[in-house]
């Protein structure tokens, strides 16, 4: 969200003071120093947006903001490198499956008796 307003604020939509951006873009310092940052996150591949943020905090701040950014190109490179992961598929309650299968068999199995006592009785009116 501090991304989102910085964001807003850099691009002329948000008029806030001096004061406002300087707190937000500290907070958002902060959050990525305590969190890190997320490649797919909001400011994860905007570089005017990081720029302008740290160009928002001390001198202090915006190093350690940069090094974190670095850290997540860094492992976000790595995991493009990789072949990836498939993952298991999860069945919440299989017991489940297999009653609506023996119903559904159940259903199919009578419609079809229906059906066959229908033809009878229709060959046997045309006999007549």
């Amino acid at each position: 969200i501090t991304a989102v307003m910085l964001e807003t604020a850099r691009k002329g939509m948000w008029k806030a003071t001096e004061q406002q951006l300087s707190d937000v873009a500290s907070l958002h310092t902060e959050l990525v120093k305590d969190f890190g940052s997320a490649a797919s996150g909001f400011a994860g591949g905007n570089a005017k947006l990081q720029d302008y943020i740290a160009q928002k905090v001390d001198n202090a701040s915006a190093s350690e903001y940069k090094k974190e950014l670095q850290k997540m190109k860094t492992a976000a490179s790595a995991d493009a490198t990789n072949k990836g992961m498939v993952l298991k598929k999860d069945e919440i309650n299989p017991q489940e499956n297999s009653e609506t299968n023996v119903l559904n068999g159940v259903v199919v199995g009578v419609v079809i008796i229906g059906l066959f006592v229908g033809l009878l009785l229709v060959l046997r009116r045309k006999r007549k």
